[in-house]
């Protein structure tokens, strides 16, 4: 298996520290210089960067960035930032958090990671959150279905195990009479073998199978399951026949159709650049006829297609960078209005109110608009009564700025 990111030759993480801390030092963010350092650095060079940063400027590289940045593009760099356990286990609970279970996210990680992967995961699961994953995952599944996903987080796969013909053939006969053979279907007879045998012992058990019913495995799980356990043990199947094809066909249904599921898409990227993606892309191109990177570029637009080619939301970014030329302007005119004592500053301390309703209520994008114009209104009115100052400079940079942001939605 081949991946797309590998680590940077010639990296400097001091020198990367610094880009970053430049990016982000100031009013606006360098989207393009973030991308720049974090979408070409492996996971190990990326935490190395990440323990220098705070070494050096005292501050926590991801809480700047989440501080910096918005929407889907945020969702990327913070999960870049992780290490991959980390994030396999933050994404775990967050298909458990709150109301509802995202049981494609529990499916997805629990049955196409390796034993070690796993251990890793609990591990990090359970440093990061105080809990254990196995008795979290009992508390938010039930059935068969909760067995199946114990069963993947033990980490018990026998993945060493050699190939035996003969156990083939007996496996196969066992999950025939689980299944076909008889009234009502044997769960468990079918998850015990898909959680413990080695991908290519099981290989020897799907064709043994296909010989004896004369159907394939996938075909008989989806007659006989249903549900979750159905999609959960169809998922098995699908990674141990081909693991890059099961990746490639989860990008392709995130982005096919109406909208986007941007959290499959930023976690299969993510999760899968240092692994196979070579390989995920090659089963894209060859499933579906068009290549990965051009498929994104139909369904996704904006930096977060640029930094892992995905969506975006344009709107949190620039209302985020609206908010932050607002503050420098409000700021500005407050020491204009002491040091100047001119009447449009002074009349502009009145808005401080909007400012602050704005905070709370993030999402008025009209009432943040509003007071944006008002601010561009008095700030060019006050450019005429200050034109002699040495303020005046600063105080167009920010018009500037803010004029950047007035319109963008």
């Amino acid at each position: 298996m081949e991946p797309t990111l590998k680590p940077a030759s010639n990296f400097n993480a001091e020198n990367d520290a610094n880009v970053l801390r430049k990016a982000m030092k100031g009013l606006g963010t360098d989207e393009k210089a973030i991308i720049d350092v974090l979408a070409h650095r492996s996971c190990s060079q990326r935490q190395e960067i990440k323990a220098l940063y705070k070494t050096m400027f005292g501050k926590d590289l991801v809480k700047d960035l989440k501080s910096e940045l918005g929407g889907k593009f945020e969702d990327v760099i913070v999960g870049l930032m992780m290490t991959e356990a980390e994030y396999d286990a933050s994404e775990l609970k967050r298909a458990m958090k709150g109301l509802g279970t995202d049981e494609d996210a529990m499916i997805e990680i629990l049955c196409s990671r390796t034993n070690q992967q796993i251990k890793d995961i609990k591990d990090a699961y359970k440093r990061l959150f105080k809990a254990t994953l196995e008795k979290d995952i009992e508390s938010d599944t039930s059935g068969h279905f909760k067995r199946l996903m114990v069963s993947l987080a033990s980490g018990g796969r026998m993945e060493n195990q050699p190939v035996d013909m003969t156990k083939a053939q007996e496996d196969a006969q066992r999950l025939y009479a689980a299944g076909e053979k008889k009234l009502g279907t044997d769960e468990s007879t079918f998850n015990s073998l898909l959680a413990s045998q080695s991908y290519e012992q099981l290989r020897a058990v799907f064709d043994a199978y296909q010989k004896i019913s004369g159907k394939d495995i996938e075909q008989v799980i989806k007659s006989e399951m249903s549900g979750n356990l159905e999609i959960g043990m169809v998922a098995i199947v699908r990674v141990v026949r081909n693991r890059p094809g099961y990746f490639a066909k989860k990008l392709y249904h995130s982005m096919k159709g109406l909208g986007t599921d941007d959290k499959t898409l930023i976690r299969v990227i993510i999760t899968r650049a240092e692994v196979d993606m070579v390989q995920v892309k090659q089963e894209f191109q060859k499933e579906f006829g068009k290549s990965l990177e051009d498929f994104i570029k139909d369904d996704t637009s904006g930096d977060y297609r640029k930094d892992r080619e995905r969506k975006m939301s344009q709107s949190s970014l620039y209302s985020r960078r609206r908010k932050m030329a607002l503050k420098s302007c409000l700021w500005f005119l407050v020491a204009v209005a002491v040091v100047v004592n001119t009447t449009s500053a002074c009349n502009y301390l009145t808005m401080m109110p909007c400012l602050g309703m704005m905070k709370d209520n993030p999402g008025n994008l009209a009432e943040e608009c509003r007071v944006a114009s008002q601010v561009i209104e008095c700030l060019q009115g006050l450019s005429s009564e200050c034109s002699e100052k040495p303020e005046y400079g600063q105080m167009m940079s920010n018009l500037n700025t803010l004029m950047k942001f007035q319109c963008k939605n």
